[in-house]
């Protein structure tokens, strides 16, 4: 059976223990939000692409420090999930469906879906080299004084299609064949996703996104270094930079990057991300 990325994104969502989750990612949501609020427009007009579960930012905070707030994502029931658990005053939030990227609107999903399906994987990867992403505007409603971007470049399309690689048991030799395309496929989207969301921007607006770029296990002796020069910033930047130079571009640092060549007056800052291990 196909599946959307949307509906793909709904099920990821609703398999969040919402409670626990949140409970363990509040130091993180402390942090992004204090970061937001001394660089955002008090006052403004303000988007938040990528809503979701609200897991990354204190939406109260953030909504209270704005004139009114559209929240955008792919996957509104869980929007409306995570507005109606917060404090929000409702009448300043506006929930909006966005298919960053357009791929379920173009009908990507169905037509990869036959592919596999059918076993012709040349062609699947013809139409992954070939499909190109369209801009478009993915709020409606003007040009925003906040146009805010959680961390979305790494779940925009591989994660869908590798549980679609998954669901059909394609085995690893034709994954690896596939995984070029599919790569080249979600680079292109990240470019055009940052033009859609800037689109959103009026002319003196701010931007604000972030994104994973490094993952370690808890136990990695690696993490230990990070946790001690978090705050060094040129620490972080030569350490990524030799990351980069050994592995090249992961797809949320090349999102970040691409982004940051977009923008004016750039001020960048490294945080941890936790993450919950079962």
């Amino acid at each position: 059976m196909s599946e959307s990325i949307g509906e793909f994104n709904r099920r990821l969502n609703a398999s969040l223990v919402f409670k626990e989750t949140s409970k363990g990612w509040a130091n993180y949501k402390k942090e992004v939000t204090r970061r937001l609020s001394v660089a955002m427009k008090h006052g403004g007009r303000t988007v938040l692409f990528g809503a979701g579960n609200l897991l990354d930012i204190e939406i109260d905070e953030i909504a209270g420090i704005s004139e009114s707030i559209v929240l955008a994502d792919i996957d509104t029931e869980s929007v409306k999930g995570a507005v109606s658990l917060s404090m929000l005053n409702k009448e300043k939030v506006r929930i909006e469906q966005t298919d960053l990227g357009g791929l379920d609107i173009a009908g990507l999903p169905g037509e990869i879906d036959g592919y596999l399906a059918s076993g012709d994987y040349a062609a699947l990867a013809r139409c992954l080299g070939s499909f190109r992403p369209s801009s478009f505007n993915p709020a409606a409603g003007g040009e925003f004084d906040n146009v805010l971007f959680s961390p979305v470049y790494t779940q925009l399309f591989i994660p869908w299609f590798m549980e679609r690689l998954n669901a059909h048991e394609v085995d690893a030799k034709k994954v690896a064949i596939l995984l070029e395309p599919a790569l080249s496929l979600a680079a292109g989207l990240i470019r055009e996703v940052n033009d859609s969301v800037l689109s959103c921007a009026g002319g003196d607006a701010v931007a604000a996104v972030w994104s994973d770029i490094l993952e370690y296990r808890n136990d990695d002796p690696v993490l230990d270094d990070i946790r001690k020069n978090i705050g060094d910033a040129g620490w972080m930047d030569m350490f990524y930079q030799n990351y980069e130079l050994m592995h090249g571009h992961g797809l949320g640092s090349y999102g970040i990057h691409d982004m940051v060549s977009r923008l004016l007056d750039v001020s960048q800052d490294w945080m941890l991300w936790p993450v919950v291990e079962n």
